[in-house]
């Protein structure tokens, strides 16, 4: 976390605030998709050098849990859908690809660069209405994956049952 941030955090300035942003990127889609927990649109540098554009939106983010298991889910709903939306998850439906969710967290002083390392997580499930979407991101579990995948047994290593 940056300095920025920490002094955001801990003593709540009241020139200064978090500013979270997510992009939501498919292949299926001609550009992704940004959006901002804001009440106007964002001008922010991406990490690649990019100028981007986040829409204000009726975006609302619940962080993952910081848990000892190495999983989470993040959840977010986007309220105020149009028709165009419900026609980007039918493209997503059709094309039968995967949407990842990319969550930046920037300050309003400071657009030159995240202030924490994006979080990019892929969606889950989707649920929309004519008036909202509700969706659920999900990290992989690295902590309590198997490696290595392939577990040596007599049966694919014949050899093992005379060792030792």
């Amino acid at each position: 976390m940056s300095l920025v941030l920490s002094r955001i955090y801990n003593s709540a300035p009241t020139d200064d605030a978090q500013l979270v942003l997510m992009q939501l990127s498919c292949s299926a889609w001609a550009a992704p998709i940004r959006l901002a927990v804001s009440g106007r649109d964002e001008v922010v540098t991406l990490p690649g050098g990019e100028i981007a554009t986040f829409q204000w939106s009726g975006l609302s983010v619940n962080l993952p849990d910081q848990q000892a298991s190495g999983s989470g889910d993040l959840s977010f709903s986007i309220g105020g859908v149009t028709a165009t939306a419900l026609q980007a998850i039918d493209d997503v439906i059709a094309a039968d690809e995967a949407v990842t969710a990319t969550l930046y967290i920037y300050t309003h002083l400071y657009r030159a660069a995240p202030q924490k390392a994006p979080l990019t997580l892929e969606l889950t499930s989707i649920i929309a209405d004519d008036t909202s979407i509700q969706c659920v991101a999900q990290m992989r579990d690295v902590i309590n994956s198997r490696y290595p995948k392939l577990r040596y047994t007599p049966d694919n290593t014949p050899g093992l049952k005379y060792y030792g």
